[in-house]
């Protein structure tokens, strides 16, 4: 009986040590395991959380309307403005809130058929709104902006402005990351208003502008 107590004791060791390698095995396996919540945490090169999007460019503008039965309009080379600030709903879906403008120096007058060049005068049409962006995997977008708008004019130290009207914005762009959170972008505006001009006889002033911008995207 005594003579059998070394080789169970021993049995009992490599049992033991037989599970502890296991152990050890399936260990390794689970560290070595990839995680699968680590693509959710990375936020890199991804449209997730906040959403910061300036741009600037340049394009042509034009409004229209007949004050009095008198056919008029002012046109001319438009510089424009924008910025959306909001975060992500879902990944690749954006909601921001959106201001934008377009500005025309010195523009092309006409009225009654009779055209005026150079007129000292600002054009201006300031929106804000709600914009909607969303975006393939290939980050190339698409936004819309519907918006409140007001046109207003300025000239020899003066200026007059329309009522509240309704406007839109598009765009399709395209953006290229240069930062695990920054993109630089290029894409088209196509920007249409509608606004009263004051006045009893000022007409209703419809207005459109197209443009190419430059932008710099935080996501």
């Amino acid at each position: 009986m005594t003579a059998r107590h070394p080789i169970l004791f021993a049995a009992i060791l490599m049992a033991g040590s037989t599970a502890a390698a296991n152990a050890a095995e399936d260990a390794s396996a689970e560290a070595a395991r990839p995680d699968p919540t680590s693509k959710a945490l990375d936020t890199t090169h991804r449209h997730l959380g906040l959403f910061i999007r300036p741009d600037v460019g340049i394009g042509y503008f034009r409004a229209s309307a007949s004050p009095g039965g008198v056919d008029t309009s002012l046109s001319g080379l438009a510089g424009t403005f924008g910025i959306a600030v909001g975060g992500a709903i879902s990944e690749n879906s954006i909601l921001a809130f959106h201001v934008w403008d377009m500005v025309v120096t010195n523009p092309t007058y006409t009225t009654g058929g009779t055209t005026y060049e150079n007129v000292d005068a600002t054009v201006t049409i300031m929106a804000f709104g709600p914009q909607y962006t969303a975006y393939t995997a290939d980050n190339v977008y698409f936004s819309v902006t519907p918006a409140l708008t007001r046109g207003s004019i300025s000239t020899q130290g003066s200026t007059s402005d329309s009522d509240w009207g309704f406007g839109l914005r598009g765009a399709i762009g395209k953006e290229w990351w240069v930062a695990d959170r920054w993109a630089l972008g290029i894409a088209g505006h196509v920007s249409l208003s509608t606004n009263r001009a004051p006045g009893t006889d000022g007409g209703t002033w419809t207005s459109w502008g197209a443009s190419v911008a430059f932008s710099a995207t935080y996501n």
